[in-house]
């Protein structure tokens, strides 16, 4: 099918395609639109809205053999602690590990720990000084308690939201044991008391609310069992490769080494358009479009830490450049990027985004940050096969379709405004509306 396309002739605005030719005259639209233009904000709104309606245009259905694309690459970056182990000791003993599977057979690359000159045919490993390599407090430590009255308004108990909170959690059980403190819980905690605050701030009728939470952030290294932490770098993988590397990697490493995770560990994927290759202006575009639409739908999949106040994984939607626009309006300034400077201003001028596409210009590829780290090798295989379907489809969207999804979403702020497009949208992306709807079930 042709592609529609818009020119202006002396005295009229013409809408050519396959098959499809109308005319109106410049004049005879003024603005605000009148008559059958009633409501539409630009012709080309009207036009699209017209040929949707007549069929002419509609939305594409990629077979499943299309859903992949085959001119990806992968390479992914996790970082970990490793326990019983200094830092200088974690590097040899994490290369040891992988050059003995690679030894017996089972992953195909070797390893090397590197000076300067990346080996991308190799696994790196590397340190990471971004990474908090403590395990636990040692035995017998005592942890500080902080406690803090806040002022908060009085709470509906009926709100789903904030249902089930305890708000005198973390008391003498927490202060009085050597658990290991409960970040994710803590943060997932102190997150709602904000919303709370904020969202009932104006009712007149006012609760003191005592908290207490273990302060570990206060006590030095010393008072720690420490680990190495070592981030490694797979070679550049392939549609063909990913699977069988990333699962029997993961596999080995779990059965020969303690590994610990923590907020400060994530598992980036670096997603390339080809060996040698870098990425075109037109398709960062679409990719962008893909991550800031679906941006807060995406956030779900992920852990409570690697989202929203964790300045190394900033959004993109929500950045200075993009966040007081509708959806409509961010594609259209992205649109009119028309260098890669200018695009990058747009979309996130920096690595330390949820997705960095500056990376781009360096490697040519697109990084994803958000994922949490982990030992599963099955979750990464999914996560990777997930960010392939899901660039894949953002390379077969239309401008006309996005533009039309972007007047059906509107801002994009919650996830349940993505609900209002049509499931085939969701399953063009490879995303399930269940996410939306029963979160806590993924």
């Amino acid at each position: 099918m042709a592609t529609t396309t818009t020119t202006v002739s002396k005295g009229a605005f013409r809408i050519i395609g396959d098959k499809h030719i109308s005319e109106c005259p410049r004049n005879s639209v003024p603005a605000p639109m009148k008559g059958r233009f009633a409501g539409f904000e630009t012709l080309d709104h009207y036009v699209r809205k017209h040929l949707i309606s007549t069929g002419y245009l509609k939305l594409k259905f990629v077979p499943p053999h299309r859903r992949h694309s085959a001119r990806l690459t992968f390479g992914l970056e996790l970082e970990m602690v490793l326990e019983g182990y200094s830092e200088g000791e974690g590097f040899e003993v994490l290369l040891n590990c992988f050059r003995d599977l690679y030894l017996s057979g089972g992953i195909r690359y070797d390893a090397e720990i590197p000076d300067k000159l990346f080996d991308r045919t190799k696994f790196l490993i590397m340190p990471d000084n971004s990474i908090n390599h403590r395990i636990k407090l040692k035995e017998g430590i005592e942890i500080p308690v902080v406690e803090q009255d806040l002022d908060l308004p009085a709470v509906d108990d009926s709100s789903s939201e904030i249902e089930g909170w305890d708000w005198s959690w973390g008391g003498e059980e927490d202060a009085n044991t050597n658990v290991h403190f409960d970040e994710r819980a803590y943060e997932r905690r102190e997150n709602l008391g904000t919303r709370a605050q904020q969202q009932l701030g104006t009712q007149p009728d006012q609760v003191k609310i005592e908290k207490k939470f273990s302060d570990l952030d206060s006590l030095a290294d010393s008072c720690f069992e420490l680990g190495a932490a070592v981030e490694f770098c797979t070679p550049i993988l392939g549609q063909i490769t990913y699977g069988s590397t990333l699962r029997s990697l993961f596999k080995h490493i779990s059965q020969e080494l303690k590994c610990h995770y923590n907020n400060s560990t994530g598992l980036h994927v670096h997603l390339g358009c080809g060996k040698g290759s870098s990425w075109s202006l037109e398709e960062l575009k679409v990719i962008a479009k893909a991550t800031i639409l679906w941006e807060v739908v995406v956030d779900l999949m992920h852990a409570p830490h690697r989202g929203k106040g964790n300045w190394m994984i900033a959004s993109n939607r929500w950045n200075p450049a993009l966040r007081d626009l509708t959806l409509v309006e961010a594609f259209e300034r992205i649109d009119k990027a028309y260098t890669l400077v200018e695009f990058y201003e747009q979309i996130g001028p920096e690595k330390f985004f949820k997705y960095n596409f500056i990376a781009n210009s360096k490697y040519g590829t697109i990084e994803f940050r958000q994922a949490e780290a982990y030992g599963d090798g099955e979750k990464a295989v999914a996560w990777v096969q997930f960010l392939s379907g899901f660039v894949s489809a953002a390379l077969t969207v239309a401008r006309w379709e996005w533009m039309e999804w972007a007047e059906v979403v509107g801002v994009g702020e919650t996830p349940v405004e993505l609900l209002k497009l049509d499931k085939k949208v969701w399953k063009r992306f490879g995303i399930s509306m269940d996410l939306v709807s029963s979160p806590a079930s993924i």
